[in-house]
């Protein structure tokens, strides 16, 4: 943990007994804060979302998960495109600037972003992540042949309860301070909102708990057939071209032996998963889409090493790995055509999922 006053400025040194001495010397410091807040709403019933933009940030993602009234769980991105679903970790320079032309990423000069009415109507209490993606410096104890090289990276994130107003740390607007009627904000009122806002840094993991629970009761009573719990680990081999596993606190191991794979759907909530595809068929050029919903859990997925994947999954303080890249050196052959395609598409929060 970080002291409120801490500073990353000044010389850093990292020591251990497997490794030489790592010596630099930080010139910037953290990223300000976002600042993320609630701005009112547009005449057409969308919401404003709006932060201070960093003068280091290289860009910003935003996203909303909650449920409507009917109990389904509502996302929204900050994308210009439902396919296009940002990556809420750290990206380097050069490919928030790739995803900023292709839409996925807002610009760094960008201060404000609508909520859409339909959505806001849909789902009036949410959780709002953001983050701004920041530069790295890189170094390396000499220019050529260097015994160690380190990379600093910089971001700064934020996160909000839709629907909760100053309860969330932020100031209200002066329109709607508190007190009569064009009166001044009385230091009293000041004492009640930082009241307010400890109260809900106490209430918030309990209400995020609370819709991952909901989630948990949701799998448990729809009845949905493969899935696991604690008491026993499931293994299936198929050959249909799209797969099904649902893995509940338990395991799952599923090994695809498909002629002609299509995709596959894959839901854990606190447990593991492992889905194998090496024997699985994908020609030259075609795709194949797999959802993932995985919440505090681990996914493995084992693809042949000549499949391209796109890694397009959203992360909710988790992370997604493709660990071919430092493992294998096949490439397809000569005149083999194009490589097949694996896209990975859905929501990765609290876990990880390992491409291998």
């Amino acid at each position: 943990m970080v002291m409120r006053n801490g500073s990353l400025l000044g010389a850093h040194k990292v020591q251990a007994n497997y490794a030489p001495p790592i010596d630099f010397t930080l010139a910037q410091d953290f990223m300000p804060a976002l600042g993320l807040m609630e701005a009112g709403a547009t005449p057409a019933g969308a919401s404003r979302l709006r932060w201070t933009p960093p003068a280091s940030a290289t860009g910003y993602a935003l996203m909303l998960s909650g449920a409507n009234q009917s109990g389904d769980i509502v996302m929204w991105t900050s994308s210009k495109s439902a396919a296009m679903m940002p990556h809420l970790d750290y990206l380097s320079p050069a490919e928030v600037k790739r995803q900023i032309a292709a839409g996925t990423v807002l610009t760094p000069s960008t201060s404000e972003c609508l909520l859409p009415a339909e959505v806001a109507t849909s789902v009036p209490v949410g959780t709002v992540m953001a983050i701004g993606y920041g530069p790295e410096v890189h170094f390396a104890e000499k220019p050529t042949a260097p015994k160690w090289t380190a990379k600093v990276r910089y971001k700064t994130s934020a996160s909000i309860m839709r629907g909760m107003g100053g309860m969330m740390g932020q100031e209200p607007e002066a329109h709607q301070q508190p007190g009569q009627p064009g009166q001044p904000f009385q230091p009293w009122d000041r004492k009640a909102a930082r009241r307010m806002r400890r109260h809900h840094r106490s209430m918030t993991p309990l209400a995020v708990l609370g819709i991952w629970i909901a989630i948990f009761v949701g799998f448990r009573m729809s009845g949905a057939n493969g899935w696991t719990d604690g008491r026993y680990t499931a293994f299936a081999e198929s050959s249909s071209d799209r797969v099904r596993v649902v893995s509940v606190m338990g395991r799952s191991d599923h090994v695809s032996r498909a002629t002609t794979f299509r995709g596959a759907d894959v839901t854990n909530v606190m447990g593991r998963t492992d889905l194998d595809l090496r024997d699985a068929t994908l020609a030259p050029g075609a795709s194949a889409t797999v959802q993932v919903f995985s919440m505090m859990g681990a996914v493995m997925m084992r693809v042949p090493p000549t499949w391209t994947v796109d890694t397009g999954a959203i992360t909710a303080m988790g992370g997604v790995r493709d660990e071919r890249r430092s493992q294998s050196s096949d490439t397809p052959e000569a005149g083999a055509g194009p490589a097949p395609r694996l896209v990975l598409r859905g929501v990765v929060a609290m876990g990880r999922l390992t491409i291998r």
